[in-house]
């Protein structure tokens, strides 16, 4: 079903076409009295042969138009097309005369309709080419359509994907509030670890501005809340020492960059030692480089 309702107009135009053919050669051999029948094999041969040639001259043509458009190249484009142009009209004179000839025995047909067929036959050809060129911009403009409509579906989910996130991290936030006041009388470090928690969802998610970047020093405080719920989960047993060296003020990075680092540290090093602590020290140099 697919498949017709892609192809069905093309076979409509055609199906048209073919059968405005089959009308005018029907209305001339009406009008010129012949006694010989119409439908012979040597007809419908050629009346093949001229669906085929025309078909091939309009999505041709229309081929032609996507590989060299007019937009990129005027000369590349006037030049091909003049080429196709007096190509096809050559062809259709061969068969109009050559093939003739051999189809229906008109001996002189060669000798007197190379003159006659030739003006007619370039009308013809033109008008393929102008029927190609209409199905290329046609297609073109139903290609840009496509993928205005995918660009649209695909604003609306980022759309509605943005909405869920901000829905979503809301929720985390009013619950991880609640629990922190219910931790709070119970447990001063669990309490803690919930606001460190809550801060650090926070950062991660709202805290860059319009170019995706974040302040320096918001990173500093994720890697600090980050070492502290790590000490707060070993009861302040950690060896970990942090320094911070340079200006960091009105500083700007790409956020949960140096976090990477620290996770790494924490994955792999070892921070239960005293005598070799997992050191962490970012130094930022006057020229800004880290």
């Amino acid at each position: 079903m697919e498949k017709w309702n892609k192809y069905k107009y093309h076979i409509y135009f055609w199906s048209f076409w073919g059968g405005l053919l089959l009308l005018q050669d029907g209305l001339s051999h009406y009008f010129s009295k012949s006694t010989k029948p119409l439908i012979t094999w040597q007809y419908v041969y050629f009346f093949v042969l001229h669906m085929a040639l025309v078909c091939g001259v309009t999505y041709g043509y229309a081929y032609l138009l996507k590989k060299f458009p007019y937009s990129k190249n005027q000369i590349q484009w006037f030049l091909s097309s003049f080429l196709v142009f007096i190509g096809v009209t050559l062809v259709f004179v061969f068969f109009r005369t050559t093939v003739d000839e051999l189809l229906f025995y008109n001996k002189d047909a060669y000798k007197r309709s190379f003159q006659d067929y030739f003006p007619w036959l370039l009308r013809t050809t033109l008008v393929f080419m102008i029927v190609g060129f209409g199905y290329r911009i046609l297609m073109d403009y139903l290609v840009e359509q496509q993928r205005r409509l995918l660009l649209e579906k695909m604003a609306l989910s980022a759309e509605l994907t943005a909405l869920k996130n901000q829905i979503n991290p809301h929720f985390l936030y009013n619950t991880l509030s609640y629990l922190y006041a219910q931790a709070r009388p119970l447990s001063e470090s669990l309490g803690e670890a919930i606001l460190l928690l809550s801060d650090m969802m926070r950062y991660s998610l709202h805290e860059t501005d319009e170019r995706g970047l974040v302040f320096l020093e918001k990173e500093i405080e994720h890697i600090e809340n980050y070492i502290q719920i790590h000490q707060l989960r070993f009861g302040n047993t950690l060896a970990v020492e942090f320094e911070v060296e340079g200006r960091y003020e009105n500083k700007h990075i790409l956020p949960l960059i140096l976090i990477s680092f620290v996770e790494n540290a924490f994955k792999h090093g070892k921070t239960t030692d005293p005598q070799n602590p997992l050191v962490i020290k970012l130094t930022i140099h006057p020229d800004s480089s880290l």
